[in-house]
């Protein structure tokens, strides 16, 4: 891990590894300008959902804050590192031309560094993550015991993790969405998300809260 890493010292230590992969994902010179660029803070910390107000003191004048949410984590590997680098692209869009179309220089961003597929899916993710299929889904698997899920679950949650759900092969996902039929029979998820997907999607991030990688 680049020691420069450490001067980011209100960010909480397990965003490092996702830092880490995303910076070496990015060209050299958007990483160098991260990692030298005294005025370019990352903050986080497991405090902030319990308190009403943080304080945080830095050594010298800062103009950008990148704020992760903890609540991230129990997502799956691949949308942390796209999320962090998305919030870097907003970062850089800004830099170059302040005035300018930061959304779609942020986009062309993220696709030059090859977050293509992200871009195309982030809006189908943010759809999953509001539905209540998910909530169902996560609100099961949370009063369930760890070791049922990682028995019935852990053999798809890798795939999960580095790919997503909606990349997984067809005849993985239909399997994992025949064990949550079984178990959440009479949920209903109404909208436009499949409800069997917006469901393990929750099964899968509660797994990550009780079995982190």
């Amino acid at each position: 891990m680049d020691d420069r890493l450490k001067r980011f010292a209100h960010c909480d230590p397990s965003f490092f590894p996702y830092l880490k992969t995303t910076l070496e994902q990015l060209p050299e010179d958007i990483r160098e300008s991260v990692l030298n660029n005294q005025a370019f803070e990352i903050i986080s910390s497991s405090d902030i959902t319990e308190e009403c107000s943080l304080l945080f003191s830095f050594s010298r004048p800062v103009e950008h804050v990148l704020h992760l949410n903890m609540r991230a984590l129990s997502g799956p590997d691949y949308r942390i590192i796209f999320r962090i680098a998305l919030e870097i692209a907003k970062y850089v869009a800004m830099r170059q031309d302040p005035k300018g179309d930061i959304a779609q220089r942020q986009a062309e961003l993220l696709t030059q560094w090859g977050f293509e597929r992200d871009v195309r899916s982030m809006q189908h993710c943010r759809a999953i993550l509001g539905s209540d299929g998910y909530q169902a889904g996560y609100n099961w698997a949370r009063h369930q015991n760890p070791d049922y899920l990682l028995q019935h679950f852990g053999l798809y949650y890798d795939e999960w993790n580095t790919k997503g759900l909606h990349r997984l092969p067809g005849d993985t996902k239909g399997a994992v969405q025949a064990a949550t039929k079984e178990t959440l029979l009479h949920q209903e998820t109404p909208g436009e998300i499949p409800m069997e997907e917006a469901v393990v999607e929750g099964i899968m991030a509660a797994l990550k809260e009780v079995h982190p990688s």
